[in-house]
């Protein structure tokens, strides 16, 4: 059936007073009217105008008695459900700030430790643990470098300030040089094992080592268990080839890890492995953004759509038009606030806007739509199910469901390229 809608000088039908039938069409709209208590019709003071409208009209709130009818006894569960999501959102958010402290600590770019920082000529040493269980290392990690034309002697993977290697992070250190020493000919590290327990081992990835003058960048790919468990405490490698680093397990490995801990909007809260501008704090903001602007939605429109006989697959078109609505709703501001989050530059950068990137205090148009978002949906939420009574928690679920798979699924930020290190 194709969904109806009448209307009488602008004011809505009332359904009690009669109900448009199955098979009316747009060119023949029949009505069934209800009989009154003395088992007549009712009477019309004025005239009616029925018409054909695809608009399904979201439930209503009325706003002059929205808190005087507010009872917390029958909207007790859409209540506590709202202040256990606001409580949950205080909670994993003090963890996600703790973690980026962490992160940004562990991120901070210094030179190697011992290293003559008054040396020119500069190499960038990115190191990638690997992302398997019990992968990260505080043992002692050392390093030596041949090159065409000399050596970089042996030096410690220490910057003073972080140490050890977590499970799939990526740390950088400054190198060095005195001179050009030429191209670099292998790289052997090693691994003391002085840590306690599961971080007496590591897994070593792979080595990128960045040429800061000459923008060339060399790939050592390693893959190797380094530890006395692993009968194994030292490794050698030779830059990678074009055939080495084209491997398609290579990529796959690389990309899977990429989508998981950056493209990924849910898992990337907890596997946040390279520097990156868009924190941890900041896309868990945007996550349960996204949870309550699909539950303002779906309250909105609980149960508003009437049992239709024309259907399109399993969907009415009064279904397509409630997950169109819904979409433009949800998906266009939770793409704004996460492109603001990941484009917006540090804070002490003297550009405002230039490749593609935007001034720092655009930052704060993101949050305040974050938290305006969440207290306003909150409030609609709360306030649209005065009239659902004992059926108040149904509307939660389906947003639930669909926050879920849209995290886990959908994820619907499709990022850019993050940021491993600067120099």
């Amino acid at each position: 059936m194709i969904q109806y809608k009448i209307k009488s000088f602008g004011e809505e039908w009332d359904n009690d007073l009669g109900q448009v039938l199955p098979g009316s069409t747009k060119n023949n709209v029949s009505c069934l009217f209800n009989k009154n208590d003395v088992g007549h019709l009712p009477t019309m003071d004025k005239p009616y105008f029925v018409v054909r409208d695809f608009f399904i009209p979201p439930n209503s709130i009325d706003f002059s008695t929205v808190f005087e009818k507010f009872d917390l006894k029958n909207n007790g569960a859409v209540f506590g459900t709202i202040i256990g999501i606001l409580l949950l959102i205080f909670l994993v958010g003090l963890w996600a700030r703790k973690a980026d402290q962490v992160n940004k600590k562990q991120w901070k770019v210094l030179p190697v430790k011992g290293s003559n920082t008054s040396n020119q000529y500069r190499y960038l040493i990115a190191i990638c643990t690997g992302g398997m269980p019990n992968a990260g290392t505080k043992s002692n990690i050392f390093c030596r470098i041949s090159f065409t034309q000399t050596s970089s002697g042996t030096f410690e993977l220490d910057n003073g300030f972080c140490k050890g290697f977590q499970r799939g992070s990526i740390r950088a250190f400054i190198l060095p040089m005195n001179s050009c020493p030429g191209n670099p000919q292998s790289l052997r590290i090693w691994n003391d094992s002085s840590g306690e327990g599961h971080n007496r081992s590591w897994f070593l990835s792979e080595i990128l080592l960045h040429d800061a003058q000459t923008e060339q960048t060399f790939h050592f790919i390693f893959n190797v268990w380094l530890g006395y468990e692993h009968e194994r405490t030292s490794a050698l490698a030779k830059p990678a080839d074009e055939t080495m680093l084209c491997d398609k397990k290579r990529q796959f490995s690389v990309e899977t890890k990429n989508n998981f801990s950056d493209a990924h909007l849910w898992s990337s809260i907890f596997l946040q492995y390279a520097r990156n501008p868009f924190t941890s704090l900041q896309r868990l903001a945007c996550c349960f953004l996204l949870l309550f602007l699909m539950m303002i939605t779906n309250a909105m429109w609980f149960e508003t759509a009437k049992p239709e006989t024309l259907k399109i697959g399993p969907f009415t078109p009064g279904d397509i038009f409630i997950i169109i609505v819904s979409s433009l709703m949800e998906i266009p501001v939770s793409l704004l606030v996460v492109q603001i989050f990941r484009r917006r530059r540090a804070k002490h950068h003297s550009l405002e806007f230039s490749s593609g990137y935007l001034p720092y205090w655009t930052i704060y148009i993101a949050w305040t739509i974050v938290v305006l978002t969440i207290i306003t949906s909150g409030f609609f939420v709360i306030s649209l199910q005065h009239g659902v009574g004992s059926r108040e928690s149904k509307p939660l679920a389906p947003s639930l469901l669909q926050f879920f798979y849209h995290l886990t699924v959908l994820h619907p930020t499709h990022q850019g390229n993050h940021t491993l290190y600067t120099v």
